[in-house]
């Protein structure tokens, strides 16, 4: 397994997202954990993004002495790599890291199939959907209103996904008008990841 430790802090936010954009993209296999400071973090909108791209995200409170410097720095930094840190939700990490394998695995298992099911004259696609208004987001909503927020402030559509318009791509993708679409994985999150990784006009 490839592992991908991102160290960040609240001046590198943008910088961590293009980061984890990057590693993500060239490394879709690898498991990306974000370490942020707990004593200067990013911002809660920046945290909610990285969570949506599927990396991992925690907080560590040792020193780090500006541009991670320092013995009580390197110890922190070993001490994460390899594993020892307490991790008072761990609970919660190990779902994140499940989420984050699962969804880079079906992508993975995708593009590595197309030649097989070709054999067999059938293409193979993933889909990979933004916030949509399922039931289980409706209790974020409802329960976490200022996460659901940020999740909502960089989506250009200005709105979450109705289920019904996954149906209708997925409903299109298996028609012969898309014959030819073949080994991809479809991504439909409203413009929330070009909006959020790219420079707009």
């Amino acid at each position: 397994m490839i592992r991908i430790y991102l160290f960040t802090y609240a001046g590198d936010a943008d910088e961590a997202l293009v980061c984890v954009q990057c590693a993500a993209a060239a490394l879709p296999e690898a498991v990306i954990t974000v370490v942020d400071d707990s004593a200067a973090p990013l911002p809660e909108r920046v945290r909610s993004v990285l969570m949506l791209t599927g990396a991992r995200y925690c907080q560590t409170g040792w020193t780090r002495n500006g541009n991670l410097r320092g013995p009580e720095c390197v110890r922190g930094i070993i001490s994460t790599l390899a594993g020892e840190a307490e991790d008072e939700e761990g609970e919660f990490f190990r779902a994140g890291l499940a989420y984050a394998m699962s969804k880079k695995f079906v992508i993975y298992f995708t593009q590595k199939n197309v030649a097989r099911f070709a054999e067999k004259h059938c293409r193979i696609l993933s889909i990979s959907p933004g916030c949509y208004l399922t039931p289980m987001h409706q209790k974020l909503i409802d329960n976490q209103q200022e996460t659901a927020e940020n999740q909502l402030e960089p989506i250009p559509a200005g709105r979450w996904g109705h289920p019904y318009e996954m149906g209708a791509l997925t409903a299109f993708l298996c028609s012969s008008g898309a014959g030819y679409i073949n080994g991809v994985d479809i991504l439909a999150d409203g413009g929330q990841n070009a909006g959020i990784f790219v420079p707009q006009i």
